[in-house]
């Protein structure tokens, strides 16, 4: 499983799974396709729901400050009258996350097309303010469930062979 951005910025992060050769070898391309496909759609749908999730809301969301962000939105701001003025910027970065599984089940990959991505969800390049607000990233994601993932493709895969 990859994750990706149009920029191309985020980190790819690749998870092994052991035997998706030697299953395809038995079953052949279009077999192993029919039956592999939708279980690594399953594993991609599992890695995304760890990875599209929102941090609590944080000062930074309240509309009790002179500056904050409105997610879905953007930047807002209090001018002097008193009337809120704002910028809409937001690209909703927890539901641009998306699935897509290709070479016929032969790799899953979540995904998202924000340009910001890198900077809220990609460890090398994540701003710290972010990381503070609780903004897991990619490589949090796979560290922390990539094994369990794994783990359910590779049971699978042995059911199969079995």
């Amino acid at each position: 499983m990859l994750a990706y951005s149009r920029m191309g910025r985020l980190t790819m992060v690749e998870l092994q799974v052991k035997g998706l050769m030697e299953l395809r070898a038995k079953l052949g391309k279009v077999k192993f396709s029919e039956v592999f496909t939708p279980i690594m759609t399953a594993a991609t749908v599992a890695a995304k729901g760890k990875i599209a999730k929102y941090p609590p809301s944080s000062a930074a969301n309240s509309s009790g400050q002179k500056r904050w962000y409105e997610r879905g939105y953007g930047s807002k701001w209090r001018v002097k009258d008193g009337s809120i003025h704002g910028r809409k910027t937001s690209q909703m970065l927890g539901k641009s996350w998306t699935t897509k599984v290709e070479d016929g089940g032969m790799r899953g990959i979540v995904g998202t097309k924000v340009t910001y991505a890198p900077w809220v969800q990609d460890r090398n390049r994540q701003a710290s303010y972010h990381r503070r607000r609780g903004w897991v990233t990619v490589q949090d994601v796979a560290e922390k469930y990539g094994a369990e993932i794994v783990a359910k493709l590779e049971r699978a895969i042995k059911a199969l062979l079995g």
